[in-house]
Order: C-alpha cells, then sequence, then structure tokens
C-alpha cells in the first residue's frame, strides 16, 4: 500500500529537483533530438469494471520516450509505455497506489506504442516550459489471471470464447512541464490520458461496455537532447569571402578602386555590382556557362544540360524532386515513391508485375496472378473468414457457374502459394423439397466445387466435403432472391 511516509520521501525528493531546476541556466542551445525515460504509475477508468469494485488501482510502470524537433515549438515524439495494472478488492477508489498480492482479483497487462506532437505554448527558451500533446497509438494487452499469469477467457463479436486480449487502437493526450536541469537535460512531469477506441478490440457488445477504456497515467520523465541545430552551413563563397583583395593598379600610377573585388578595376567595370565568389570576364561581369542562371564560381554543376534550364537549384544543379537519381527535366514520372527501383527514364520497375514497385517489395517474384499486400507479399488474409459462394444453380443442379470459377481458380492460386491451409467445403440449400433430398443434393455441389478445385491441383487429402442441406439459412426462403442466397458453398480455411 501507499504509506504516509513513502508519500513525505517521493514529495521531498521532488520539491529538492524542482528547486534544483530554477537554480540553473535554462537550456543555451537548441537541439534536434531528445531521448528520455522514467517512471509511470498507471491505472484504468470506465467501463463498468472500471468505475465499479473491485477498483482497478494504480500501479508502477516505465515510459521511454524519442523526440523529433519539427519547429521552435513542436515536437515529434514516439513513447512506449510498460505496465501491469491489478483490480484490488480491498481497494475503495482507482487511486489507491499498487496492490498486494492477497486482493489481487485480475491484472491488465499492457504495452502501449504511439506516436504524438508535442506542443510548448511559451515562445523561446525557459527554464519551466508547459506542454501539451495528442496523438495515436497501438495498445498490445491482455488481461491475465493474477495468481498464475494465464490470459483469462471472454467471449467474442460472434459470441464464441476467445483469449481476452488484443492490439487496440489507442487516442492519447497528455499535458505537464518541462522543467530544465542544464543544457541538455531536463525533467519532464506529465499527465497522461489513454483511450482505448476498440478499433482492433473483436469481443462481445456486453464485454465491450463493461471493460475499462481510459488507461490514466503520471509520468516522470528523465531527458536528455542531442544533435545541436547550430550546423555551420558550407557556401561556394566562403573562401572569397575570407579573401583580401589584391591592390591593383591603374594604367596611369594611380592606386585602382574594385568596389566589388572581382579583380577588374571600377573604371573599367561594365558590371561594378558583381556577386562575391563570381567569375567575370574583362569586363567585370559575371560569367554563366551553361546558361542556367547560376554564376560560374558559384555553380557547383558548372555544365548542366541545356534541357535543365528552370529546374535547377541554389547551386547549379539540376532538380531530383523523388529523389531516383533521374533529374526532373528528364524524368518521365516525376512523383516516384523514394526507395522505388526506376528505369532510365525515371519510371517504376514491377519485375512480377503485382502493382508493388521494386525497392518497395518484400517480395519481389510473386508469381502472377496472386493477391498481394501492400509489400508485395501474398496476401494471407483471404484465409481469415469464410468465402460464401452464391452459385447460380438450376434446379436440381450442382455444377458451378462461370462466375464462381473465376474465383475458384483465384483461391486455388492461393492456395499453392499457402500449402499449409486445409478446406472444409460445406453444400447449403433453401428448404424447397424434401430434406432428405436437400442434404444429398448439397453434398454432391461441394463435392462438385471439390473435384473443380483438384482439377486445377489443389490435393484432396487438403479437403473435406460436406452438405448441410437446408440449414443454417442467411435470408428469408418466403422470397427467390432469400432462396438463391441461401443456396450456397461456404470454404472455410485452417492452418495445419
Amino acid at each position: 500500500m501507499f504509506t504516509p511516509n513513502k508519500f513525505n520521501k517521493k514529495f521531498t525528493a521532488t520539491l529538492l529537483v524542482l528547486c534544483l531546476a530554477l537554480a540553473t541556466p535554462a537550456q543555451a542551445e537548441e537541439y534536434n533530438y531528445t531521448f528520455g525515460a522514467g517512471y509511470a504509475p498507471q491505472t484504468l477508468s470506465g467501463g463498468e469494471s472500471g468505475t465499479t469494485e473491485p477498483y482497478f488501482v494504480a500501479s508502477p510502470g516505465f515510459i521511454i520516450s524519442l523526440g523529433r524537433r519539427l519547429g521552435q515549438r513542436v515536437r515529434f515524439r514516439m513513447d512506449y509505455l510498460k505496465a501491469t495494472i491489478y483490480s484490488d478488492s480491498s481497494a475503495t477508489s482507482i487511486f489507491q497506489f499498487n496492490s498486494e498480492k492477497p486482493f489481487r482479483v485480475s491484472g491488465f497487462s499492457s504495452q502501449r506504442v504511439s506516436a504524438a506532437l508535442q506542443y510548448f505554448p511559451l515562445y523561446g527558451r525557459h527554464r519551466i516550459n508547459p506542454l501539451i500533446g495528442f496523438g495515436v497509438g497501438i495498445d498490445f494487452w491482455k488481461f491475465q489471471d493474477p495468481q498464475t499469469g494465464i490470459t483469462l477467457d471472454t467471449l467474442s463479436d460472434k459470441n464464441v470464447p476467445t483469449k481476452f486480449d488484443a492490439q487496440e487502437l489507442v487516442l492519447t493526450t497528455f499535458a505537464g512541464l518541462e522543467v530544465a536541469l542544464g543544457s541538455r537535460v531536463a525533467l519532464t512531469l506529465e499527465g497522461r490520458a489513454d483511450y482505448l477506441s476498440s478499433l482492433g478490440a473483436e469481443f462481445a457488445d456486453i464485454v465491450n461496455s463493461s471493460r475499462p477504456r481510459l488507461a490514466l497515467s503520471l509520468a516522470t520523465r528523465l531527458q536528455v537532447s542531442f544533435g545541436s541545430t547550430t550546423k555551420k552551413e558550407h557556401w561556394n563563397s566562403d573562401k572569397t569571402w575570407s579573401q583580401t583583395a589584391p591592390t591593383l593598379t591603374s594604367r596611369s600610377g594611380r592606386a585602382a578602386r574594385d568596389s566589388d573585388g572581382d579583380g577588374v578595376d571600377d573604371d573599367l567595370d561594365k558590371c561594378p555590382s558583381t556577386v562575391v565568389g563570381a567569375i567575370v570576364n574583362s569586363l567585370g561581369c559575371a560569367m554563366d556557362t551553361d546558361g542556367d542562371g547560376v554564376f560560374d564560381g558559384l555553380d557547383d554543376c558548372p555544365q548542366t544540360p541545356p534541357g535543365a534550364l528552370g529546374a535547377v537549384d541554389i547551386y547549379g544543379c539540376p532538380i531530383d524532386s523523388d529523389f531516383d537519381g533521374i533529374a526532373d527535366f528528364m524524368d518521365a514520372c516525376p512523383a516516384s515513391p523514394v526507395g522505388a527501383h526506376v528505369d532510365d527514364k525515371g519510371c517504376l520497375i514491377d519485375s512480377d508485375d503485382d502493382g508493388v514497385a521494386d525497392g518497395l517489395d518484400d517480395c519481389p517474384q510473386t508469381a502472377s496472378g496472386l493477391l498481394v499486400d501492400e509489400r508485395g507479399c501474398v496476401d494471407v488474409s483471404l484465409f481469415a473468414q469464410a468465402m460464401i459462394l452464391n452459385i447460380n444453380y438450376a434446379s436440381g443442379s450442382f455444377e458451378v457457374d462461370k462466375k464462381s470459377k473465376l474465383k475458384l481458380k483465384q483461391l486455388a492460386l492461393m492456395l499453392k502459394a499457402a500449402p499449409n491451409v486445409h478446406l472444409e467445403i460445406i453444400g447449403y440449400t433453401d428448404n424447397i423439397g424434401a430434406a432428405k433430398v436437400n442434404r444429398t443434393l448439397s453434398e454432391k455441389r461441394a463435392r462438385r466445387v471439390r473435384d473443380y478445385l483438384k482439377g486445377l491441383g489443389i490435393s484432396t487429402k487438403r479437403m473435406t466435403v460436406r452438405g448441410r442441406g437446408e440449414t443454417n439459412f442467411i435470408a428469408d426462403n418466403a422470397t427467390s432472391k432469400g432462396r438463391q442466397k441461401n443456396r450456397r458453398i461456404e470454404i472455410l480455411f485452417q492452418r495445419k
């Protein structure tokens, strides 16, 4: 339990740190990156089980953060939080700190990763800076038996038993203070609320409405800054600025004047305001050999092709806006995604013709015709749910129609790429006719689908056939459209 003595010690330590912060200078230099780690006690609220006995009490946790400065007041931040929060039968509210093992009823084990924008309302450098932020993340959590650590069971959204765990989308918001302890070190005190959105948690409605949905935490984090922003820029004209112009003598013997330092006497200089560092001709005018608008001497690419005119950067080099190695003036596809392989015209190369460009394709030799995911690999999500074929059977027929054959051909390709997937092919009918006849007809229809897949190269050892006749209706048999939906084949997938 949280005793007064422990509270006094923690309060005294916090007060000493704050006093130290006020006595130290604010950060003298800005940095691009921050890394922080600290203590983050957490609790749960919301939902029936989060606001009634037994309460989930505040439990120890820790937080790790990595930040990237985007501006004077904005920082992008990645957080990792971990904690196990227990419901305690002896607690009178969610704000009790920690719990003793004999009183623990259940445990919520959580690992949360989030990305957020952090905003500092005060402009400039201060010893104490308030901050606010918001973001999104993923919570990998599970409800456990506190004594054995075994994940508890609950009901899925289909009302069948399932494990009480999920990978769930989280919306997060936070506010606090950042206290400078030196030029690179700061202490962050932050209150945080993470809302479990239910996206990714496929449980029954009664389970979702009762479980806690709000994770509250109070984080104390020590933070170190690195990567100074005061980087020196090197320009072609740097050497020129550091040089002293030579003393020239005019034809009359007097000391010559050269206002722009280009080596041509003002009396002879037709361009007396030449940019420092530019190469000039005998008349004192800047030269631009490749005609790209950047003077020789300041041009890092002095032989730019004529076609690049108007498409060069401040250094006189051709612009390559999509970073594919092909300059924009020669790039037929100037918006290629970064990292993709391109041909000599700057257009994407897709060797296996799956819609994912080489360089971004994790599976660059995918067989033609296979469904792929965004990484270019076989999309096995097809096997995550049953495939339903509403075959347009003639009365008493069990032949597969053309539309369904196309689906089965695609399925066969996918099954060849996933040899560990087995099938259960189940036939159903409407309620027209005798039940025994319908059961036999449904089995014949299922067998016909199996035989068709066999003809496409799928082993019968991977396929089980069942005929269930006029059962498990999914539509109203009182209408022709409803009966058509009930006359169907369902294919269930299982990994073995």
